[in-house]
């Protein structure tokens, strides 16, 4: 089974999977569905009392199974510390890491920092804020999406695989 890292479309996608009528898996909190993921996290840099404020009006928190803020755990993406931390609130060894996948619209910060410790890195190409292209080969990402919904046809595929 593969568990699911993102921050800011995870809610997008839980919203548009379930409106596409797909079937949830039972712990599927946040991203998809039918897919097999079986839990979710927040992964953001910046403060945490800003990131707790977002999700509470949003009413976010109840769709994450674990949230790691850039400044809770001393770094930013894309060091280790933020995805190490999502890890292990998960409950998930980092030898495991393979099977977590992050989705992230910064190359620079969300893919080298997924593929930094074995995570399957899925790039949101959507932004024309930042970077298209990788300024080295560890920003290249495992799989690019154009549309948040793209994500639930990787999920699939990285399933069957």
């Amino acid at each position: 089974r593969l568990a699911a890292a993102s921050g800011f479309l995870s809610t997008f996608l839980a919203l548009a999977a379930a409106s596409q009528g797909r079937a949830q898996t039972p712990r599927l909190t946040v991203i998809g569905a039918g897919a097999g993921v079986s839990c979710a996290e927040w992964v953001a840099d910046g403060r945490a009392e800003e990131s707790a404020r977002l999700r509470a009006r949003h009413e976010l928190d109840a769709l994450f199974d674990a949230v790691a803020i850039s400044d809770e755990v001393g770094a930013a993406k894309p060091d280790r510390r933020p995805f190490d931390a999502v890890l292990e609130r998960l409950g998930i060894s980092p030898d495991d890491a393979g099977r977590v996948v992050m989705v992230g619209n910064r190359l620079e910060r969300d893919v080298r920092g997924a593929g930094g410790v074995g995570m399957i890195s899925v790039w949101i190409d959507w932004s024309p804020r930042y970077p298209k292209a990788p300024a080295d080969p560890a920003e290249v990402p495992d799989h690019v999406i154009h549309q948040p919904l793209e994500l639930l046809d990787v999920l699939d595929r990285l399933e069957r695989a």
